[in-house]
C-alpha cells in the first residue's frame, strides 16, 4: 500500500533514502564519498524534523517541494530507460504522486536509486546541479511550524540529537544565542564602560532538556579596582545559563520552567548590573549561580519577558572548582605536565572533547580566530572518588574555552555581536602588513593551508599526542629549515606537522587510534576529504559536514573503547599561565591502593576483587560489532516496549555519568530514594556494563549495600527489593552479590520472581574456599553466571561447578571500575550477563523479529529460555565444567570472519537485516529446544 498523503510519502522517501546513502557512505569509493556524506548530513536533519510535522495543508506543500528534490536525486541520467513506477487508481499516487516515479520505485526496491545516486555523485558534469541540490535540501533543515500550532518545538540541533543515537549534540542555535546574551549583558558598567570580563565556557558541560539548553561558564569576578598595570586576582564564579525555549501554552504565554527574580540590567545601578553577581560569593563563599535567558527565542516565537535574568544561587555545588586559583592554558599544561602523567588514555579523552567543540562552535562567533593551545584552559578541581578519596588536579576532561567579553560599542551595532577575541587593535599589528596597504603595489597572498581553523585543530591535536608545544622542535635538525634561527612564519607549525605526517610516520610509532589519527591528518592534509580536486573554496556549510564525520568516528571509536573516568594530572610547579599573583602548588592527588584486603565471606558482600591490568579490549570490540547488529533500526526508535532492569547493588553515584542515564532509583538502605549514593563505586560499574551491553534498557538503581560486606538487615532488603521487582514489573534482575547462609524470606521472593522475570546471580569470587553462594545457589530460580577471562576461558576465581547441568561463564576478569582500576569478579560476568539478556529482549521485540518471535519473547526472559540461547554461544567453548559464552557466535559466519567491524567497513543495510533474520531463527530454536 502505497503512501495516502504528500508528507507520508516524504516520511517514507525521505527514511527509505537515508537509509540508502548510509549504506553508500560506509563504502570507502573516494569518487562518490563526499557528496553521499554531505547527502546524508542533509538527511539526518531533514528526516526527524519531518516526522514530526502536522498533516496540514502548508506542509503538505512543503512535502511537494522536498519530493521534487529527492526525485532529482534519485531519477536515472539515462533517459533513454526511464523508470516506469506502478500505479494504484484512486490512491494518491494516480494524481501527484506520479511525478515521483523514482521515489515510487525506491519504496520497493532500492537498487536503481542507489545506482543513480552512485552516478550523480561521480560525474564531473553534475557538479554544479549537486550543488544545487544540497543548497535546496539544506532549505529543508531548519523551517520551524507555524506560530500557530501548539506544540514546544525544538531547536534543530536538538532535532538532531534525538535522531540518532550516539551523535554528538550541536546545538549551533543556541550556542549564537550564548554569544549574543553575553555581548549585550555580561559586562562591567562600573567606572569603566569598556571593561571587559574573563570567562570560561565549559566545552564539555552543555546539557537539554524539553524544556532548555544549559552552558557552563566560569566569570572571573570584578573588585572594580582601576589601579594601573594591576591585575584582578583570580577567582571564578561557577555559573549555570540556561536558555528556555518558547513554549506556546494556553493564553499564549511562555512556558517552560520556574522564571527568574531580578532582571540583569544595562543600568549603572550596583545590584542589577552583572558584575555585583560575579563577585557575590567573596562575600558568602563558592556557589553555583544560574542565569536564564529569555525572549530571544532559538524558534521564530517570541517570548513575552525578553533579558537576562537571575534565577538562584545554589550553595550545594556539583563541581569542586579551586576558585581562587588562575585557569591553565594547554599550552602550558604540554609544558608541565610529565610524559607519564600525561598519558595516552589522557591524550585520547581531550582530543575527543576538543574535535566535538570545534564542529559544535566552529560557525559562531566564539570561534571567529582559529582555536589553538592558548585559547584553551584548565581549572584545578576537586573530585570525590566512590571510595571518598578525594582527587584534586586538572582533569582533562573539563577543557574550558578562555573569552574576554566586553562592552558593545555606541557607534557600531555590530560591535555588541562580537566578543573582544576578535577585535584587534591596530598598535599590535605587524608593521609589515604596510606592505600590502593601498599606498603600494597590491599582491594576492594565499596561505599553503587555506581552511585556518581546520588546520588550528590538526597542530593542536598533533602537540597533544606529542605532548609538547609543536614551537619545541623548532631547533630540531629535522624541522629547523621550516624556522631558520627559530622564527616562525605562518605556514611553519603546519609544515613541521606535515613532516611529521608524511616523513616521520609519527602514527607508526605512536599508540595513536585510527579515527583519530586519521582526524589529525587530514586537518593537517585536507585535499583528500575536506577540498577535494578542482574545489577552491568552501563555506562552513561545506566544511561541518565533513567535520561531523571525522568527529562521528571518532566518537564511536571513543565509544568502543569504554571510556571511562580520568584521573587528574598532578603538576610539579607553580604555573603563571598569564597571572601576575602567584598560585599555590596543587595538592598532589591520593592513590587509590592496588589491592584490596582478601577478607573471609561474613554475612554476604559484593562479588569484585582487583586483580593485575589485562586488556579486554578484543572481547568488547567484537561484542559491540554483535551489538550493532542487534540494536533498533531507526524506524524502531522509542516505539517498542524498553527492557526493565533492576540492579541489587550498591547504589549509583550522583557525579558520575550512570547517574544520568538510569530510569529510576530506590535506596532500601537510607529511605533517601531522592538522593543518589554509592559508597564503593560496585554498583556504579555493573551499571556501566549493563548500559553498555543494552544502552537502550531503563536500569533502576536498587541500593540495598551500604558496603561491599553486607549487615545484618541486607538479606531482608534484597527480599524487599525483590518484591519491589515484582510489583513494577521488572524483566531482568542482575544480583551481583552474594550471601554465606540461606534465608526464607529471600528464598521465596525468589522463587515468587523466577516466574516473571529473568533472575542473574554472581556466585563466589573465592574459587574452592567457599560454596556458591545465595542467591545463586537456588539453581532451580536463579541463573548463576560465572567468570571467563578476554580469551573466552574459565576464570581461577571460579568454583569447581555450579548447582545445574549448565554452568555458563561470561566475560568478567580484568574490567575497569568507574575509578579506572582493573577488576575481576563473577559480580561483572553477572552485570554483563544481565545487559546482554536485555539486549536479546531488546531485539524481540523490533518490528522486523516481534512476529517471528510471537510468545517465545516471554519465554527468552526466563532462566531456561535464556539458557536455550546461551547452550548456541558455548558449543564450541566448553572448558572443563563450564559453558564459556562467546556472543558473537550468534553472528552468521561470513561476518564473524570480519569481527571486530571498523566504523568504515560497517555491514550494510542488506547484510544487517540478514544477519538479523539468522540471529533471530537462531534464538527461537534455541528456546524452542529448551522448552521442548
Amino acid at each position: 500500500m502505497f503512501p495516502t498523503s504528500p508528507l507520508q510519502f516524504a516520511r517514507e522517501a525521505s527514511s527509505r533514502l537515508q537509509v540508502v546513502v548510509s549504506d553508500l557512505c560506509s563504502h570507502t569509493n573516494p569518487v562518490y564519498h563526499q557528496f553521499c556524506n554531505d547527502i546524508q548530513t542533509t538527511l539526518f536533519y531533514i528526516v526527524p524534523r519531518f516526522q514530526t510535522l502536522p498533516d496540514t495543508e502548508s506542509f503538505r506543500d512543503e512535502a511537494c517541494d522536498l519530493l521534487s528534490d529527492l526525485e532529482k536525486l534519485c531519477q536515472p541520467r539515462h533517459p533513454a530507460n526511464p523508470v516506469a513506477p506502478p500505479t494504484e487508481s484512486g490512491t494518491w499516487l494516480a494524481g501527484p504522486g506520479l511525478h515521483y516515479p523514482a521515489l515510487v520505485l525506491l519504496l520497493e526496491d532500492a537498487g536503481s536509486a542507489t545506482e543513480a545516486i552512485k552516478e550523480f555523485a561521480s560525474g564531473d558534469k553534475h557538479v554544479p546541479a549537486r550543488r544545487r541540490l544540497l543548497n535546496r535540501l539544506k532549505d529543508f533543515r531548519g523551517l520551524t511550524p507555524d506560530s500557530a500550532s501548539s506544540a514546544a518545538f525544538c531547536s534543530l540541533s536538538d532535532t538532531v540529537v534525538q535522531a540518532q543515537n550516539g551523535a554528538p549534540p550541536e546545538y549551533g542555535k543556541e550556542i549564537l544565542l550564548l554569544h549574543s546574551t553575553l555581548s549585550k549583558y555580561c559586562f562591567c558598567i562600573k567606572e569603566h564602560p569598556h571593561r571587559s570580563t574573563a570567562a570560561c565556557v565549559r566545552l564539555s558541560s552543555c546539557s537539554s532538556d524539553d524544556s532548555k539548553v544549559t552552558f557552563g561558564l566560569l566569570f572571573m569576578d570584578h573588585p572594580h579596582q582601576n589601579t594601573a598595570g594591576m591585575e584582578p586576582q583570580p577567582w571564578w564564579q561557577d555559573t549555570e545559563i540556561s536558555l528556555y525555549r518558547t513554549v506556546q501554552i494556553e493564553g499564549g504565554k511562555p512556558g517552560g520552567g520556574s522564571r527568574c527574580q531580578v532582571e540583569i540590567g544595562l543600568e549603572s545601578a550596583l545590584k542589577s548590573s552583572f558584575c555585583y553577581f560575579i563577585t557575590h560569593q567573596r562575600k558568602r563563599g563558592p556557589m553555583l549561580l544560574h542565569f536564564s535567558v529569555t525572549g530571544t527565542s532559538v524558534g521564530r516565537k517570541k517570548s513575552a519577558e525578553k533579558g537576562l535574568f537571575i534565577d538562584r544561587f545554589e550553595s550545594d555545588r556539583p563541581r569542586r572548582w579551586s576558585v581562587e586559583r588562575p585557569s591553565i592554558s594547554l599550552r602550558d599544561l604540554l609544558k608541565t605536565a610529565s610524559a607519564e602523567d600525561f598519558s595516552e588514555k589522557k591524550k585520547e579523552v581531550l582530543s575527543v572533547f576538543l574535535a566535538k567543540a570545534v564542529w559544535q562552535y566552529y560557525s559562531s562567533p566564539w570561534m571567529a580566530k582559529p582555536w589553538t593551545k592558548d585559547s584553551v584552559h584548565f581549572i584545578f578541581e576537586q573530585r570525590r572518588t566512590g571510595q571518598n578519596e578525594e582527587l584534586a588536579g586538572i582533569f582533562v576532561d573539563e577543557p574550558l574555552l578562555s573569552v574576554s567579553i566586553s562592552a558593545p560599542k555606541p557607534s557600531s551595532s555590530k560591535a555588541a555581536e562580537a566578543c573582544s577575541d576578535r577585535k584587534q587593535n591596530t598598535e599590535d599589528e605587524d608593521d609589515d602588513d604596510d606592505f600590502f596597504s593601498s599606498e603600494g603595489p597590491v599582491f594576492s597572498f594565499q596561505a599553503t593551508h587555506q581552511l585556518p581553523k581546520i588546520l588550528a585543530l590538526g597542530v593542536m591535536l598533533m602537540e597533544i599526542q606529542l605532548g609538547r608545544p609543536i614551537e619545541s622542535l623548532y631547533n630540531n635538525p629535522k624541522f629547523s629549515h621550516h624556522c631558520p634561527k627559530e622564527i616562525a612564519y605562518p605556514d611553519t607549525d603546519y609544515n613541521i606537522c606535515k613532516d611529521l605526517i608524511e616523513k616521520e610516520n609519527i602514527y607508526m610509532v605512536k599508540e595513536t587510534s585510527d579515527p583519530l589519527s586519521n582526524l589529525i591528518t587530514n586537518c593537517i592534509l585536507p585535499r583528500q576529504i575536506f577540498m577535494p580536486p578542482r574545489v577552491r573554496s568552501l563555506s562552513d556549510d561545506d566544511i561541518r559536514p565533513v567535520l561531523y564525520h571525522l568527529v562521528s568516528q571518532l566518537e564511536l571509536w571513543n565509544s568502543a573503547r569504554q571510556p571511562h573516568n580520568v584521573r587528574p594530572l598532578s603538576l610539579p610547579d607553580v604555573i603563571s599561565s598569564n597571572w601576575a599573583v602567584p598560585a599555590p602548588t596543587p595538592a598532589a592527588p591520593q592513590r587509590l591502593p592496588l589491592e584490596r584486603p582478601n577478607d573471609e565471606l561474613r554475612c554476604g558482600r559484593v562479588m569484585a576483587q582487583i586483580t593485575n591490568s589485562k586488556t579486554t579490549e578484543d572481547w568488547f570490540s567484537r561484542m559491540h560489532s554483535l551489538i550493532h547488529i542487534l540494536k533498533a533500526r531507526d524506524e524502531d526508535q522509542d516505539t517498542y516496549e524498553k527492557v526493565k532492569i533492576a540492579v541489587l547493588d550498591t547504589g549509583v553515584h550522583p557525579n558520575h555519568v550512570e547517574a544520568d542515564y538510569i530510569k529510576g532509583y530506590k535506596d532500601f538502605v537510607s529511605g533517601e530514594d531522592g538522593v543518589k549514593r554509592d559508597n564503593t563505586g560496585h554498583g556504579t560499574t555493573s551499571i556501566r556494563l549493563i548500559l553498555d551491553m543494552c544502552e537502550s534498557a531503563d536500569v533502576y538503581a536498587l541500593r540495598i549495600f551500604e558496603r561491599d560486606t553486607a549487615a545484618k538487615e541486607t538479606q531482608h532488603l534484597a527480599a524487599e527489593a525483590l518484591e519491589w521487582c515484582i510489583t513494577n514489573t521488572m524483566d531482568v534482575v542482575c544480583m551481583a552479590c552474594g550471601f554465606s547462609e540461606d534465608d526464607a524470606t529471600l528464598y521465596h521472593k525468589i522463587r515468587e520472581a523466577s516466574c516473571k522475570m529473568l533472575l542473574i546471580a554472581a556466585p563466589t569470587n573465592e574459587g574452592n574456599k567457599h560454596n556458591i553462594l545465595y542467591p545463586a545457589a537456588y539453581g532451580d530460580f536463579v541463573l548463576p553466571m560465572f567468570a571467563t577471562d578476554g580469551n573466552v576461558k574459565k576464570s581461577n576465581l571460579n568454583p569447581s561447578k555450579g548447582p545445574g547441568k549448565y554452568n555458563f561463564a561470561i566475560l568478567g576478569e580484568d574490567i575497569k571500575n568507574v575509578h579506572d582500576e582493573v577488576n575481576s569478579g563473577t559480580s561483572y560476568s553477572t552485570a554483563i550477563a544481565a545487559g546482554f539478556a536485555a539486549r536479546l529482549l531488546d531485539f524481540s521485540r523490533h518490528s522486523d523479529t516481534k512476529v517471528e518471535f510471537g510468545d517465545k519473547a516471554q519465554k527468552l526472559k526466563s532462566k531456561h529460555g535464556f539458557i536455550g540461547v546461551l547452550v548456541f554461544m558455548a558449543l564450541r567453548t566448553i572448558d572443563g565444567p563450564f559453558h564459556c559464552v562467546r556472543p558473537w557466535d550468534l553472528l552468521p559466519t561470513e561476518l564473524q570472519s570480519q569481527l571486530p567491524f571498523q566504523p568504515s567497513g560497517l555491514p550494510g543495510e542488506n547484510t544487517t537485516a540478514s544477519a538479523r533474520h539468522q540471529i533471530c531463527q537462531k534464538i527461537c530454536m534455541g528456546i524452542s529446544r529448551e522448552f521442548g
